[in-house]
């Protein structure tokens, strides 16, 4: 039976007739089926692996801690991407030039009612508040096609300058997107550690408890965090504060 360490894993009970009638399936369950090298997020996950008997004499499996997404690979991009290069990356989306692009990462597959009003609400203040702003939102590429017409359906109603993007580009296009930005308006995406990365200012906010990490960035810090939206339009003034964001 599927065996980790010296635990019996839950498992497919028709592997026993597998076993009885002789196809002696091999045990293709993560790290347990004697691969060479095996790939984790973090090293708490390799410490579990490791506990389980993975990596021991009797399987040599090699555990390699990656992280998730794998950041390393994009720590050069800001020395190569150049001013034309983010002009140019813009254009092809669509973008005006002399455009103050502020761009929205977000991880829902699907939206509540409440979350699409939370968006309307930061929609509505920076179209407002913010004179030549273009609003990038790139969203899941699992986002429902409603959802996605509902996003735009807001959008279109304040009469904003906007692209919507649902398809995944990979990850150096998502840095290309966060280095062409002048700020990351986020609540839960983990994009905006690449905002940290490249010292782009990420506006955060938590203005209705929608119980999806809504604490994040105010757990994280180094961003100018709102938890409501009076505050969230004091803090768009704060993108030329140049003491604010050297302190970020």
């Amino acid at each position: 039976l599927p065996k980790a360490g010296n635990y019996y894993l839950n498992y497919n009970k028709i592997w026993i007739f597998d076993k009885l009638m002789g196809s002696k399936r091999i045990n293709n369950l993560h790290a347990f089926s004697g691969i060479k090298y095996f790939t984790v997020m973090g090293k708490k996950t390799e410490y579990n692996y490791k506990k389980l008997g993975v990596g021991t004499k009797k399987n040599k499996t090699e555990i390699i801690t990656l992280g998730s997404p794998s950041y390393e690979n994009l720590l050069n991009l800001n020395d190569t991407f150049t001013n034309a290069n983010k002009l140019l990356f813009l254009k092809k989306l669509g973008v005006q030039s002399k455009r103050r692009v502020f761009t929205f990462f977000l991880s829902l597959s699907s939206f509540t009612n409440l979350q699409i009003e939370e968006l309307d609400q930061i929609f509505k203040c920076i179209v407002k508040e913010v004179k030549g702003v273009w609003l990038v939102v790139k969203l899941h590429p699992k986002t429902g096609i409603v959802d996605i017409n509902k996003i735009k359906f807001l959008l279109e109603n304040l009469k904003a300058n906007f692209t919507v993007i649902n398809e995944f580009h990979g990850e150096i296009w998502n840095a290309k997107l966060v280095l062409s930005s002048e700020c990351l308006v986020q609540k839960q995406s983990t994009t905006g550690y690449l905002a940290f990365i490249y010292k782009i200012p990420v506006l955060s906010y938590n203005i209705y408890n929608t119980n999806y990490y809504d604490n994040l960035y105010d757990i994280l810090g180094g961003s100018i965090h709102s938890q409501n939206i009076e505050e969230f339009k004091k803090n768009l003034k704060l993108l030329s504060n140049t003491k604010i964001l050297k302190k970020l």
